[in-house]
């Protein structure tokens, strides 16, 4: 079933410039609640427009109409200012819009919004948590305040992001989306940061079906032979002779 009922082409994504697809290497690993602060049509005119630099994965109207303006494999404008910021997962040096997924609704009042949205935004989280493996728990579900609490104190509304998590435990007992057929492709389970000879390193492993793996593009950089421990939080690989 489609998740989305309108899909727009917003110019308005993409690290480390404008139009650059993908998410450097990330995959999504949580996903932040916006309020658009305006209308559908007022929203619509400022995620499309070039010079407002802003955008959502999904954003989801009154009537409860799921929106894409930003593909969910590329990264969204809407969340990289930090000020301030109280949210756990943030990697150090990251703009966060690349390894999370952005679902704003409609509406300026922070304290209201409809039935309709509430049941969309559930349907989102519910698809995203199956598709991607994001658990609909705290902190992997997080509000805009968390990165700016100095200018986006309010968004997406304390009220409105209460009641959703309330009900997070309900989509991890009885997800609104089927599973995933089993597909030939692995599926990442998340990152894993690779320390190099007792150094933290850029480059990250991923865990796949509970086994840990690296890059071997990137261990060929190096020009010695190498040994590869670890398990599924941490990986080290280790120079020998060093």
């Amino acid at each position: 079933m489609p998740i989305y009922d309108e899909v727009f082409a917003s110019p308005n994504f993409g690290y480390p410039s404008r139009g650059s697809r993908g998410r450097q290497g990330y995959v999504p690993e949580a996903i932040c609640l916006h309020i658009g602060g305006a209308n559908w049509k007022s929203n619509y005119n400022w995620i499309m427009n070039p010079n407002a630099f802003a955008s959502y994965n999904a954003y989801i109207k009154f009537n409860g109409e799921v929106v894409s303006f930003v593909p969910e494999s590329d990264a969204a404008w809407s969340h990289g200012r930090i000020r301030s910021a109280t949210w756990p997962l943030l990697k150090s040096g990251v703009n966060p819009n690349v390894y999370t997924l952005s679902l704003c609704r409609e509406g300026s009042d922070q304290r209201k919004w409809t039935d309709a949205q509430m049941k969309s935004t559930l349907k989102v989280l519910a698809h995203w948590s199956d598709k991607y493996g994001i658990k609909m728990e705290r902190p992997y579900v997080f509000g805009h305040f968390e990165i700016d609490s100095v200018e986006r104190w309010y968004c997406p509304g304390k009220e409105f992001f209460d009641a959703v998590i309330k009900e997070l435990p309900k989509l991890q007992e009885n997800p609104a989306t089927p599973k995933p057929e089993p597909s030939d492709l692995p599926k990442i389970q998340r990152q894993i940061g690779i320390e190099v000879d007792g150094n933290k390193s850029k480059e990250v492993g991923y865990l796949i079906n509970n086994r840990t793996y690296v890059r071997a593009a990137w261990l060929l950089g190096f020009d010695t032979n190498l040994r590869v421990t670890g398990h599924g939080d941490h990986i080290k690989v280790i120079r020998r002779g060093m």
